[in-house]
C-alpha cells in the first residue's frame, strides 16, 4: 500500500501497521473464528455494531454488505467505506466488525456492584475491529482501527481521543492503528471496489475456490500484455467461462490472495491488466496441496 508523498502516516504508539504485513498469505473460506473473541463480543454475524449508519452526524454515513463483516455493515463516512472496501480485499483480514464497543473496564465493574447497567454515554465505538491471520502465528491477532481525515489529526480532542481508544484496546492484547484518507490511495480505493462489485453474484466463496486457483495460475502464467478484457478473456475461454464469469473469479482469486493487483494502475476493461507476480509461487504450492 502506498502512501501519498511527503504525507507521513500517523503516529502509532502499539507499533503496529497493518500496511507493513509480508508474506503471501492464503484466504481461507469460510474463516475459523471463535464465537466470541477475548473481549466478550461475538463473532461478525452474530455481532451487534454499538452505533448504526443514522447515528452519524458528520459524513456520509451507509450500510454495506460485507463478506468479512458476514452482511450489512454500518460505516458513517465515505472514509470509512474507503477503507472497509481495502479490509475486504486484503487477506490478511479475515473478520471486520464495526462500531465495535470499548469501555473502562474498573467502571463496568463499579456499575455490577451497583447492580446497575453501563450507561451507554460511557462506552466509545471503535470504527474498525479487524481479526487477522498472520502467516507463522498459531493465533488470530485483533486490530483496532480509526479512521479520520488527515487535517483532523493535530486536533487536540481527536488526539485524546486515540490515547483513549490505546489505552482501552490494549488491556486485551489488541493493536491500534489511525488510518486517514492517505492509507489507502485513490486508485486502490477504485480498484477494490470494481472487484468487490465483480463479487455481487457470489453465494458462496468457498465453491469458487479451485476456480480461482485456475484462474490466477492461468493469468501469471500468461507471458503476453494485453488489457483487462483481453487477458481475462483468454483465461476464461480457456476454461470454458463466459467473460462475465472470469471477472467475478478473477475478483474472488484477489479476495482470497490468489492475485494481487498492482494498484499503481487502474482495473479497467480497456486498459492493461497489471498484476503482482509475487504471488505465483503460493498459487503454484496451493494447486497441489
Amino acid at each position: 500500500m502506498e502512501y501519498v508523498e511527503f504525507v507521513p502516516r500517523p503516529e502509532n504508539e502499539t507499533g503496529f501497521y497493518l500496511a507493513d504485513l509480508s508474506g503471501c498469505p492464503i484466504l481461507s473460506w469460510p474463516p475459523e473464528l471463535p464465537k466470541f473473541d477475548p473481549r466478550g463480543h461475538p463473532a461478525a454475524g452474530s455481532f451487534i455494531h454499538w452505533k448504526k449508519a443514522q447515528d452519524s452526524k458528520v459524513g456520509i454515513p451507509g450500510n454495506y454488505f460485507s463478506f468479512k463483516g458476514g452482511g450489512l455493515i454500518p460505516c458513517h463516512s465515505a472514509l470509512e467505506h474507503r477503507h472497509l472496501s481495502h479490509f475486504e480485499m486484503n487477506p490478511f483480514v479475515v473478520e471486520i466488525r464495526t462500531q465495535y464497543p470499548e469501555w473502562n473496564s474498573s467502571l463496568y465493574w463499579e456499575y455490577r456492584k451497583m447492580g446497575m447497567r453501563m450507561p451507554k454515554r460511557a462506552l466509545m465505538t471503535i470504527d474498525f475491529l479487524l481479526t487477522l491471520k498472520i502467516p507463522g502465528r498459531a493465533s488470530l491477532h485483533y486490530h483496532a482501527v480509526s479512521t479520520k481525515p488527515h487535517e483532523f489529526l493535530q486536533n487536540p480532542a481527536v488526539q485524546k481521543r486515540h490515547k483513549r481508544e490505546v489505552a482501552s484496546v490494549t488491556l486485551w492484547g489488541c493493536t491500534h492503528e489511525v488510518m486517514t484518507q492517505h492509507s489507502v490511495t485513490d486508485m486502490e480505493a477504485i480498484n477494490n471496489c470494481r472487484l468487490f462489485e465483480y463479487m455481487r453474484e457470489v453465494d458462496d466463496i468457498a465453491s469458487y475456490r479451485s476456480v480461482a486457483i485456475d484462474m490466477a495460475t492461468a493469468l501469471l502464467s500468461d507471458p503476453t500484455t494485453g488489457t483487462c478484457d483481453q487477458k481475462i478473456g483468454r483465461a476464461s475461454k480457456r476454461f470454458g467461462w463466459t467473460l462475465n464469469e472470469g471477472y467475478r473469479i478473477f475478483a474472488i482469486a484477489n479476495f482470497l490472495g490468489y492475485l494481487s493487483l498492482n494498484h499503481e494502475f487502474e482495473l479497467l476493461l480497456d486498459k492493461p491488466l497489471i498484476i503482482g507476480k509475487w504471488m505465483a509461487r503460493e498459487v503454484q504450492g496451493a494447486k497441489y496441496e
